[in-house]
């Protein structure tokens, strides 16, 4: 399953460029009683390079404050869908881990994951003001999903 990515030993590997999602992800199989299902999304995870990797991810959406709020606990925007990363924001994003799909390591720089910043692994991220939890980020004390934190490398 693709939420694999969340797991502290997966994600290490990624982040260190030595394992990535393969080319594809299957998501409906066929029952043996002839029937077409959808099931969870499911990954490969290979250390075999593919031509996928290395597209350059087409940016087209602005920064602007509104629309990408900080979080509380973190020194970070949330973006909510990975095809509207801002083009022009040179500082740390929380995206959602669909974003590996089109992760393009010359692109992006992966900073880490919300596990990381929970364990201290990434004192830059954390806002020292905030007196809550860092299991995950927040935004106006609601409790967002798990996202990968990356930075535009070509800014």
């Amino acid at each position: 399953n693709q939420n694999a990515i969340t797991y502290k030993e997966i994600f290490k590997l990624i982040k260190e460029n030595k394992v990535w999602w393969g080319y594809d992800c299957v998501r409906w199989f066929q029952t043996p009683e002839n029937i077409l299902k959808e099931g969870a999304r499911s990954r490969w995870f290979t250390n075999l390079d593919h031509s996928k990797r290395h597209e350059e991810f087409i940016l087209y959406k602005k920064y602007n404050a509104e629309e990408y709020p900080t979080y509380d606990n973190y020194n970070a925007i949330n973006v909510n869908k990975t095809k509207e990363i801002p083009v022009d924001y040179k500082g740390a994003m929380g995206v959602p881990i669909t974003f590996l799909d089109k992760f393009n390591p010359t692109q992006f720089e992966l900073i880490g994951t919300d596990f990381e910043v929970k364990n201290g692994l990434l004192p830059n991220i954390k806002k020292t003001s905030w007196k809550g939890k860092f299991d995950r980020g927040y935004i106006k004390g609601k409790r967002m999903y798990s996202r990968i934190l990356i930075k535009n490398k070509k800014l």
